[in-house]
């Protein structure tokens, strides 16, 4: 069972937009469906939503979710409840 969707800012979706407009080539941290925190470099080509789940499309083919995300670029994104959820039970759940 997946985790629920946070929504994220709007300043952010804004902000993944643009690099996704200017197809720039950015390091992306984030949190995986088993809680490791991971850094990728890609290019966002666009922004999807599947079951009322936003997520970053990535040149290479990966999607990340939104709100799985903690840095893009070094710049330190808001922390949501995303991250402080306990993805263990999750898993245990499945």
């Amino acid at each position: 069972m997946a985790l629920p969707y946070v929504p994220v800012s709007c300043d952010l979706y804004k902000k993944l937009e643009e690099y996704a407009v200017r197809r720039r080539q950015c390091d992306i941290l984030y949190r995986d469906d088993i809680g490791q925190t991971l850094t990728i470099r890609d290019r966002i080509v666009s922004l999807s939503v599947q079951d009322k789940v936003e997520y970053v499309c990535l040149e290479g083919g990966s999607s990340i979710r939104l709100d799985a995300l903690i840095e893009l670029d070094g710049m330190s994104l808001p922390a949501n409840a995303y991250h402080q959820q306990d993805i263990s039970g999750a898993i245990e759940r499945e």
